[in-house]
């Protein structure tokens, strides 16, 4: 398997997406309002789990668990897609637990890559719109890919 089948995964439901309303979405969990529901949970859920091996492959022995729980949160965001529901606080905790350990991750990986923060936010300062939050998203595993590469 090769680092692109994750990439791959990830920009169809994004590209996806975009097709269907000719814009970026505010957040990718905006994207289970798009596609079908069980389509964008099949989605996330492989997306996570075909990044799983590289990020374990990264990491040293005795922290992979913090790969681990970084796929688990993706898994809870997609067993609970819609955020605009009572659904909401296990999303947002899945969402939050997803990222935070991911950030870990290139922390422990490539400690470098999180430099890349500094210019990420300055270009939002420069240039802000509604779709902050979803590019933040986009930064975040786009970190976690490169520091498993």
């Amino acid at each position: 398997m090769t680092i692109l089948l994750p990439i791959i995964i990830a920009l169809t439901g994004v590209g996806y997406a975009i097709y269907r309303t000719k814009e970026i979405p505010e957040s990718v969990s905006s994207i289970a309002y798009i596609m079908p529901h069980w389509a964008f949970s099949v989605w996330i859920a492989l997306t996570g789990l075909f990044t799983l091996p590289f990020i374990l492959d990264a990491l040293p022995n005795g922290w992979q668990w913090v790969g681990f729980l970084s796929i688990v949160g993706l898994l809870i965001v997609a067993s609970s897609s819609y955020y605009k529901t009572e659904e909401k606080t296990l999303h947002w905790v899945g969402g939050i637990l997803c990222a935070v350990c991911a950030l870990i991750v290139v922390a422990i990986a490539r400690p470098w890559l999180l430099l890349l923060w500094i210019p990420f936010f300055l270009a939002l300062m420069k240039w802000p719109n509604d779709q902050w939050f979803f590019w933040t998203e986009v930064m975040v595993y786009a970190l976690l890919i490169t520091s498993t590469i």
